[in-house]
């Protein structure tokens, strides 16, 4: 490492593909004066390229058959400013980042303009990595000016208080279908976001939060921005045939915190139904 470079990367990418990151891990275990340190504070980043963040195995498996959970060997990021970030504004490239450990990562997995990544079955814990933040905000998945992601099966926590830590954000994802599906998202100050213009022009497509259970939070859903343009799809779940959005909420503060255009959110009853909203 040069000194004198203040953001350092363990690795960085541009314009490859086909890197696969087998049960790696990436880490900065500096405790003190991190902020003033040229020790790498990101693990990976890329511009326009294509690679797998995946887990081994200790045992062989038959084709097509998964690895057991026990038999795992999982790639790790942990006490980085940003463990993973993605960009690529005009590639055919895309991303997987599955069944990794992150932990205390101010930042998990940052993706910008970059369509068809895929972020599934990691265990996320939002940190500050003992870095001296200007501003108190981490994000455990943000996903920006980007399309077709899947972003599923994700657990997502941080044991911090004070400040604003998300599991995840989405940014102006445009007018296609999108789903956050099927994540945990426990104890954050915001369980999932979704910000900017997130919807067709007439709201019958774009992002929906479904099957994610929500436990703790300060508030399980956030949609933010202008009243006028912004938001998300209009049903959250499907009106015909009639589908419930799926999501649990239990002890959150607010289940949802709309503040961009309506919504009509379908349930089931029971933990299915948000109770706290506004």
């Amino acid at each position: 490492i040069e000194k004198g470079l203040a953001i350092q990367s363990h690795v960085t990418m541009w314009k490859v593909d086909g890197i696969t990151f087998t049960n790696c891990h990436f880490s900065n275990e500096i405790t003190s004066n991190k902020n003033n340190s040229t020790a790498p504070n990101r693990g990976i980043y890329s511009i326009d390229a294509g690679y797998k963040v995946l887990a081994g195995c200790t045992t062989t498996q038959p084709i097509g058959q998964q690895c057991p959970t026990a038999n795992l060997l999982k790639s790790s990021f942990s006490g980085l400013g940003t463990a993973i970030e993605a960009t690529g504004a005009s590639t055919s490239e895309t991303v997987v980042i599955q069944q990794a450990t992150f932990e205390d990562n101010v930042w998990g997995v940052v993706i910008d303009e970059l369509d068809n990544v895929s972020v599934n079955r990691n265990d996320i814990e939002v940190g500050d990595a003992n870095y001296t933040l200007f501003l108190p905000l981490g994000v455990g998945v943000m996903v920006s000016n980007s399309t077709g992601y899947i972003v599923e099966e994700n657990e997502i926590t941080t044991s911090l208080t004070g400040g604003m830590r998300v599991g995840i954000n989405v940014n102006n994802s445009g007018t296609d279908d999108n789903e956050i599906y099927k994540n945990k998202l426990n104890t954050l100050d915001v369980g999932v976001a979704g910000n900017g213009l997130n919807h067709d022009g007439n709201y019958q497509k774009g992002l929906q939060f479904l099957c994610n259970d929500f436990l703790g939070n300060g508030t399980a859903i956030s949609i933010n921005s202008s009243p006028i343009n912004d938001g998300v799809r209009f049903y959250q779940g499907n009106f015909s045939p009639l589908k419930s959005a799926g999501n649990i909420f239990m002890t959150n503060t607010l289940d949802i915190d709309n503040s961009a255009n309506s919504i009509v959110y379908i349930h089931n009853g029971g933990n299915t139904e948000p109770i706290n909203y506004q």
